[in-house]
């Protein structure tokens, strides 16, 4: 009987893995099966993907998707995609919305990926999340056209691969295909016509299944404006030039602009008619990053509109950059400070944010504030000697104006040694400090001059000035 109730338990367990809605007890020598209420997920729920089956399980799912929104928000994607992780894996049918998020990470750290191979295991991830989400989600369509997009955008060469996926969206979506995908099928169609790839006699059929779709939505009061644009041109003559769309609207990677000034112009136009279209600050936004294009003034006042409809520390940071290079410090130094009031503790982007304006009180030689500043950077990322390098330097500058006679100035010059030291303990930057550390001998006292001013090697010294700091009295040996 004893191996007989393991095995039921065992059993019990496999099955509450699985996301099982019963789950067998044992009273005394009965055993009893309870069944427990299946939980669904969101409106979107396919009910094909573990959501959570009792209220422990809920609690422990609703906590992983609050803390990982809270940092998504903030664009902290480290630590949202370990939170993330853990809901996915606990509850991927609970709702659409980690789908969505996962699917701007993935993206995130594929466009700043530093190898070809690191670029191919987010691509793969965000292929496996695609196929995912149709599982727990269905919106198959949708999902389609959302790969689609990424492929067209950053994929030279697979352009029939990502018109091929935005038929089957089409097809899958039916009145809910979006205006961006009938537009750039369109321009594929007109374009293989031009080439004379095909016919106008072939793509017909599907340019009136477009047409209807498109006047399905103007009458419901979807995108009206968007949608009349299209119906447009989709009435217009198959040979007409190709119509230009965003890069949101799937537009290959430098097939559309050819210049930074092509694509201000593009975006421009389309401010001129809706200068308060979050999508569009952000596409435009976007594109000149993408293009490096961050010298152009186009992109400042965009990242300053992007940044008052969705404020974030990246993007003060970037603001404050930007002000640095042209050395407008004041304005430098007001961004970085509001970057680091609204970070949240354990943000990765704090140690640089407070590195930056160490650098820029240092640049304005406000020396006290720049230490200040550097300490905070160093709080931030224990271990980084880059901070430390640059607290030994304010201290090396404040030479000769830290005292009246060798000793005393010689102080500055131990509390930079003080802090080059710490910075030696951070590989990265351990052959730079000690390369320093030698440089401050030559600026030693000797000790007569440490006998005239009463003071012994190896004595605790203050430093005066500004420095106000303790250190230890270093001798030059004879």
């Amino acid at each position: 009987m004893k191996f007989r109730l393991l095995s039921i338990a065992l059993a019990a367990l496999i099955f509450w893995g699985c996301g099982s809605s019963s789950k067998v007890t044992t009273t005394g020598t009965q055993e009893e099966k309870v069944e427990t209420p299946a939980v669904k997920g969101s409106e979107t729920s396919t009910g094909l993907c573990k959501t959570f089956t009792n209220e422990a399980e809920k609690s422990k799912v609703l906590a992983a998707y609050s803390l990982y929104r809270e940092s998504f928000k903030q664009e902290n994607y480290k630590d949202a995609m370990e939170n993330w992780t853990k809901l996915m894996d606990m509850a991927p049918g609970f709702r659409k919305k980690p789908f969505v998020d996962g699917e701007v990470m993935y993206k995130h750290y594929y466009e700043n990926a530093s190898s070809d191979a690191e670029k191919e295991k987010y691509m793969n991830l965000l292929y496996d999340l695609y196929k995912e989400r149709i599982k727990c989600h269905g919106e198959e369509g949708r999902v389609l056209e959302s790969k689609g997009k990424f492929i067209l955008a950053n994929m030279e060469g697979k352009e029939a691969e990502a018109y091929q996926l935005f038929e089957e969206a089409m097809k899958k979506s039916g009145n809910n295909t979006s205006n961006s995908v009938i537009k750039a099928l369109l321009n594929k169609y007109r374009a293989e016509i031009r080439d004379e790839i095909t016919t106008e006699e072939a793509v017909m059929p599907m340019i009136e299944n477009m047409k209807k779709i498109a006047q399905h939505n103007i009458d419901a009061g979807n995108q009206v404006e968007k949608y009349t644009e299209t119906l447009e041109a989709l009435n217009s003559p198959l040979k007409a030039q190709v119509i230009k769309t965003t890069r949101t609207e799937t537009v290959k990677k430098g097939l559309e602009f050819a210049n930074c000034q092509e694509a201000i112009t593009h975006y421009e136009a389309q401010l001129a008619e809706s200068p308060d279209d979050e999508k569009i600050i952000q596409n435009f936004y976007g594109r000149l990053e993408k293009m490096k294009c961050t010298d152009v003034p186009q992109y400042l006042t965009m990242l300053q509109k992007y940044n008052a409809i969705n404020p974030s520390t990246s993007k003060l940071y970037k603001l404050g950059n930007y002000y640095r290079k042209a050395e407008q410090y004041d304005k430098a130094i007001g961004f970085y400070k509001e970057a680091v009031s609204i970070a949240e503790a354990g943000d990765p982007s704090l140690s640089g944010t407070y590195y930056a304006l160490a650098s820029t009180y240092f640049k304005k030689g406000q020396y006290s504030n720049a230490r200040n500043a550097a300490e905070n950077a160093a709080k931030a990322k224990p271990g980084w000697g880059a901070p430390w390098l640059l607290i030994g330097g304010l201290y090396a500058k404040s030479y000769k104006d830290c005292g009246t006679n060798e000793v005393e100035r010689a102080g500055a010059i131990w509390a930079a040694v003080d802090a080059y030291a710490k910075a030696k303990a951070d590989p990265k930057s351990a052959a730079d400090a000690q390369d320093r550390m030698n440089k401050m001998y030559k600026y030693y006292p000797e000790k007569g001059q440490l006998f005239m001013a009463s003071v012994n090697e190896g004595d605790p010294y203050k430093v005066e000035c500004w420095i106000q700091r303790n250190t230890t009295v270093r001798v030059k040996k004879q």
